[in-house]
């Protein structure tokens, strides 16, 4: 894994993310007044597109990136994960 520091408006969404749970307005609100404070501690987890593009895919991490945008943040450091080289092995 490298650390990049990228937009966190140019993070794409992952369609196949664990959460499948909405979290609360107060959490979010809590996660982003915390972002403001003392910034991101753990850095989103990203991948390359499917599509091979120049596009960061978060595998972890979407409530962070969000907070990220609504504390104004124009930049944040992401964990880039290399692409698997198993052709598709399970």
């Amino acid at each position: 894994m490298q650390i990049m520091k990228v937009d966190p408006r140019d993070l794409l969404d992952n369609p196949n993310t664990a959460r499948r749970t909405k979290s609360s307005p107060q959490a979010d609100a809590l996660m982003t007044a915390t972002i403001k404070a003392v910034g991101i501690i753990q850095p989103p987890i990203v991948f390359t597109g499917p599509d091979g593009g120049n596009g960061l895919m978060i595998e972890n991490g979407h409530r962070r990136r969000d907070g990220a945008i609504a504390a104004g943040l124009a930049e944040i450091e992401v964990l880039v994960k290399e692409a698997a080289n198993d052709n598709g092995a399970p």
